[in-house]
C-alpha cells in the first residue's frame, strides 16, 4: 500500500497513478492506493484536536490528476538528499521489501525508493477533506519506505526533501490543517482522530477494508517525513500522548 492509499475528500482529484520513465512513481503504501476513490475513506472518528489559528487551510483550487507512466527502470534507493537514513525507526517494526505497490515502481530489492517528487506530494494533498490548497511547496526530491509490524502488519514512509527549511515547515503546516479539517468534517469522505499537532502530527485513519491505520508526521529541517503504520488492534493508538515521541527519527 502507499500514502495515496487514503482516501481523497469528494471534492478532491484522485491521484491514478501510471509510474515515472525513472523507476520511481507514487509513494506507494497507505497514503496511495484509497486515493483513487473518495468512497474508501479513511478516519477514526469525528474527534481530534481544535485548530490553532495559524492553521487555516490556504485557498483551494481543483487541480488535475498528475500524469503518471510506466516505469521502465528499477527504483532507485535515494532521491537527491534523500536516502534510508532519512527514515524514523520504531520499536518492533522492521524494514520490509518493496513490492512495487501495484505498478508504481519496479522493485529494487530494498525497503526505500525513490518517488517522483510532484506524485509524492498529489499523493498527500488527496489525503484532505477539502480541494486541493493553490500554493503547496514543491519538494525537490522525494523517496519511499516500506515497514512490516510485530504481527506482519504493513507500513509505509515518505520523506519529501525542500530547498529550505521554511518551505518544509510551511508544507507541514498545511498537511496538518488539512488533517484537522478531516477531524471536523468526518462527512467529507476522510474522517479522521488527531491526537497532536506539533512538533509531531500524530492522528488515526480509518481505511475501510483496509482497517485502522496511525500516521505519524513532522518536519525534520528541510525535510518532512510522515508515516502510516496499520494499527487492527488499536494497540499502536492506546499508546496515547507517547505517541508524540514514539521512535527514534
Amino acid at each position: 500500500m502507499s500514502l495515496a492509499l487514503v482516501a481523497c475528500s469528494a471534492g478532491d482529484a484522485a491521484v491514478v497513478p501510471t509510474a515515472a520513465a525513472s523507476g520511481g512513481g507514487g509513494s506507494g503504501g497507505p497514503v496511495g492506493a484509497a486515493a483513487t476513490s473518495a468512497g474508501v475513506g479513511a478516519g477514526a472518528g469525528a474527534g481530534g484536536a481544535a485548530p490553532s489559528a495559524d492553521m487555516t487551510a490556504p485557498e483551494s483550487v481543483a487541480t488535475p490528476v498528475p500524469e503518471f507512466t510506466a516505469p521502465t527502470t528499477v527504483a532507485a534507493t535515494t532521491a537527491g538528499p534523500l536516502s534510508a537514513k532519512d527514515f524514523p525507526t520504531f520499536p518492533g517494526w522492521s524494514r520490509g521489501i518493496g513490492e512495487g505497490d501495484d505498478g508504481r515502481y519496479l522493485p529494487n530489492g530494498t525497503w526505500v525508493h525513490d518517488v517522483v517528487p510532484r506524485l509524492a506530494v498529489a499523493d498527500l494533498m488527496a489525503q484532505g477533506c477539502a480541494e486541493r490548497p493553490a500554493d503547496v511547496p514543491t519538494p525537490t526530491a522525494a523517496l519511499g519506505a516500506t515497514y512490516v509490524g510485530p504481527k506482519q502488519q504493513p507500513g509505509t514512509a515518505l520523506a519529501l526533501a525542500f530547498g529550505t527549511a521554511a518551505e518544509a515547515q510551511s508544507f507541514a503546516a498545511l498537511y496538518r490543517s488539512r488533517a484537522q479539517g478531516c477531524a471536523r468534517n468526518p462527512a467529507a469522505g476522510l474522517p479522521t482522530t488527531v491526537l497532536s499537532t506539533a512538533p509531531r502530527l500524530v492522528d488515526r485513519k480509518d481505511l475501510g477494508t483496509d482497517g485502522m491505520w496511525v500516521e505519524l508526521a513532522q518536519p525534520q529541517g528541510a525535510r518532512f517525513v510522515v508515516a502510516m503504520l496499520a494499527d487492527p488492534d488499536g494497540s499502536l493508538w492506546r499508546r496515547g500522548a507517547g505517541l508524540a515521541s514514539w521512535g527514534a527519527w
